[in-house]
């Protein structure tokens, strides 16, 4: 751990993320990665106490070797939601939040789970699925998953199916239900942030989970078009114009290109119009 928190030290929130995938890869540790998320938002606080106090908050939990699959999870669930009195609510959160407030949003909710897993020594991933985190514990029979963001948070994979053939995934069904590293578990965290935070009118708090999954994942795409139209937004015009220049270079004939295209011909033709206001993109 001493050597986890030593990457985390020095340097912006953006390189301390940056330096934590140069060391683990897509193995992020994700109990410092979501106390750096919080520290991003609020300078005051301090990623070691952070770590410290999620580990105690999750060592009040205590299962059994023996237990049984569906068994192991419904003791975290209750450790989580009744225990601790973790509410789940739409609106953009961190770890300080759920630790302290006793509030989180669905994906950090699910971050926080997954964590809470693996520490406890059980076997659960995320999979690709859509927007939101989707939790499957690996070798339970028959299988389920659990999305925070629904009125009934297990499910069983009819329901999932259900789900998918409604079109709320974009993925093929092997994609959707394959599992995803913590780096990408990072991403969804920070994407619900961001749209959250928009939704709320929160537009900084947004531009800082964009740049938040750059840090981590300077090459996707998508966040550098979101970063592009909060810069807009926020009056930082040019650099917003930069921001869109490179998400067209990485991705020339996206569906939105043509959209963008329009928009940076508007801007640099009248640099002072920002009278337009970015949707929520789901990524």
């Amino acid at each position: 751990m001493v050597s986890v928190l030593q990457n985390a030290r020095g340097g912006t929130t953006g390189e301390k993320l940056s330096a934590l995938v140069d060391r683990y890869g897509p193995d992020l540790p994700l109990d410092v990665v979501l106390a750096l998320c919080a520290v991003d938002e609020d300078p005051s606080l301090h990623v070691e106490d952070l770590v410290l106090e999620l580990d105690r908050f999750d060592k009040a939990l205590t299962i059994p070797p023996d237990t049984g699959c569906v068994e192991q999870f419904a003791r975290i669930l209750y450790h989580l939601l009744h225990h601790h009195s973790l509410q789940i609510v739409e609106a953009p959160t961190q770890l300080d939040t759920a630790l302290t407030e006793r509030r989180a949003s669905p994906s950090l909710l699910a971050c926080m789970t997954l964590d809470l897993a693996r520490r406890s020594g059980i076997a659960m991933y995320a999979i690709a699925s859509s927007g939101v985190l989707v939790l499957k514990h690996a070798v339970a029979e028959p299988s389920f998953y659990v999305d925070f963001s629904q009125p009934e948070p297990v499910m069983g994979t009819r329901c999932l199916l259900r789900r998918f053939e409604a079109k709320e995934f974009s993925a093929p069904w092997a994609d959707a239900v394959a599992p995803i590293s913590n780096l990408q578990v990072v991403i969804r965290v920070n994407q619900e942030t961001k749209r959250l935070a928009m939704l709320a009118g929160e537009f900084p708090m947004a531009l800082r989970a964009v740049e938040r999954i750059l840090a981590v994942a300077p090459h996707y795409a998508a966040a550098h078009r979101d970063r592009g139209l909060l810069l807009i937004r926020l009056g930082r015009v040019s650099d917003g114009l930069q921001a869109l220049d490179t998400y067209l270079s990485w991705e020339p004939f996206a569906i939105d290109g043509e959209d963008v295209i329009q928009l940076l011909h508007t801007l640099e033709s009248t640099p002072s119009f920002v009278g337009f206001e970015p949707e929520a993109p789901e990524a």
